[in-house]
């Protein structure tokens, strides 16, 4: 376990974090990739466009879906993540994130 001390705070970081990050990460990408083909036949692109253009805007919507989750994960982790996380606080970085994102969502569709 590695650790440094910055000011008041100490950051921890362990197999069982990285492990957690990367398992959520991936299952974000996942997700996002079905949901962005899913609803890709909702779209004019999938009867106007060949099938280069709608696979680069599946893509493209998930890197950027992928993007917007790890910084409100990160942002969460930083904010509301203490020593010992994923084993402790797990919920409240977990409902930090989510809100996060939630937030975001409704900041840039309103």
């Amino acid at each position: 376990m590695c650790s440094s001390q910055v000011g008041n705070s100490l950051f921890v970081t362990s197999p069982g974090a990285w492990r957690t990050a990367r398992t959520y990460l991936s299952a974000i990408l996942v997700g996002n990739l079905a949901w962005e083909i899913f609803q890709l036949p909702l779209y004019t692109i999938s009867h106007t466009r060949d099938i280069w253009e709608q696979a680069f805007a599946v893509i493209h919507c998930t890197v950027g879906d992928l993007l917007i989750a790890a910084l409100t994960f990160g942002l969460a982790l930083l904010t509301m993540g203490y020593p010992g996380w994923p084993a402790l606080y797990f919920k409240r970085v977990a409902a930090g994130a989510t809100a996060l994102g939630l937030s975001y969502t409704v900041l840039v569709s309103g």
